[in-house]
């Protein structure tokens, strides 16, 4: 099943095809920029998709790597 023919079976809730619309909008994006990404960094995007309504549209980001130990 190709992501990009995300379906529901209510078709006639319009609010439901455009939700599902953009879902499948995210993930092509998100497919055509996955291999520039480290896996941290991908699922920090799908989390910022998942919680966009929490988030006001911010984009959360891995915290940066803490230094060795000396």
């Amino acid at each position: 099943m190709s992501i990009d023919n995300i379906s529901h079976p209510h078709a006639e809730a319009a609010w439901v095809d455009c939700a599902c619309r953009e879902v499948a909008a995210f993930f092509k994006t998100l497919r055509q920029t996955a291999e520039q990404l480290t896996p941290l960094q991908r699922w920090y995007r799908v989390l910022s998709r998942a919680l966009v309504k929490y988030l006001h549209g911010r984009e959360l980001h891995p915290p940066p790597d803490l230094p060795a130990p000396a």
